[in-house]
């Protein structure tokens, strides 16, 4: 089993001329989110399981769950500060983020971990427990340094209430524009080019040309709060090591239709 694994890993990885000659789309392939799983014997909060991103790690453990007093808070729009129209509806954020998979696959299992702020293999905050235990940001290690690094993805959002949803997304090896010059070797010395550096700027193999990510989809009630994190991502966070932020956009999605009316009635009444 791992060395068919090992096998699939490496065709994903090779330059596109010694790519197999199929047929691609050209067009983003979502992957689809696989379905929640529940086993049995263990407690109701630690059952619920979540899909996994293609770093391997869980998406969506700190989600609201629907039906509870957080879900509404965090999502539906109400108050005065919004038109009357829109009461009942929710700001979709929507981010296309590229992941650098060759130079996530070459650095280390701590490294992973350190950069989203939670174990890989049992989702579970770095400050112990299961997936869905609350992270504890004052617990120190054996150094005395937190066990959650500060500039983790987890510390610089844990504060944004938002319901996630994300979808992989594979155009695989994209052609380029002009032929690649030979790697200068003698610019080793110039800022994040050390080859002494596990995540130097051409680890793995392909990655210019490896066109993969996540399309990541937040549901909230205040878009002024999904800002205010990112900002605060993109000064700090370590996952930016990993990822490139290539597409944006804000939507406005009203309340759900009523029973006898259209979408968006107060906004557009019949006449």
């Amino acid at each position: 089993m791992e060395r068919r694994s090992a096998l699939r890993a490496d065709l994903r990885r090779r330059p596109a001329e010694h790519q197999p000659r199929l047929p691609r789309p050209p067009w983003p392939r979502p992957r689809p989110r696989p379905a929640a799983l529940e086993p049995a014997g263990l407690p109701r909060p630690v059952r619920r399981r979540h899909p996994r991103n293609l770093f391997g790690h869980k998406d969506g453990t700190a989600n609201p769950r629907a039906g509870t007093a957080a879900f509404d808070d965090a999502v539906w729009v109400s108050g005065p500060d919004e038109p009357s129209w829109f009461t009942g509806g929710t700001y979709l954020v929507f981010r296309k983020i590229r992941m650098d998979l060759p130079k996530w696959d070459t650095s280390t299992a701590l490294q992973q971990d350190q950069s989203i702020g939670r174990r890989r293999d049992t989702g579970a905050p770095l400050s112990g427990g299961h997936e869905f235990t609350p992270p504890d940001f004052g617990r120190t290690g054996p150094d005395g340094e937190p066990v959650i690094p500060p500039d983790s993805h987890l510390a610089l959002v844990r504060d944004i209430p938002m319901l996630r949803r994300s979808y992989n997304y594979d155009y695989a090896f994209q052609a380029r524009a002009e032929p690649a010059g030979e790697h200068d070797h003698h610019g080793a010395d110039r800022p994040g080019h050390s080859h002494d550096d596990p995540l130097h700027d051409h680890a793995g193999t392909g990655h210019d040309t490896y066109d993969t990510g996540v399309l990541f989809c937040a549901y909230l009630r205040d878009p002024g709060d999904f800002i205010r994190a990112q900002q605060k991502m993109a000064a700090a966070d370590r996952l930016n090591a990993f990822i490139q932020h290539t597409g944006s956009a804000i939507f406005a999605i009203p309340r759900a239709v009523q029973p006898g009316r259209h979408l968006a009635a107060a906004l557009f009444p019949q006449r």
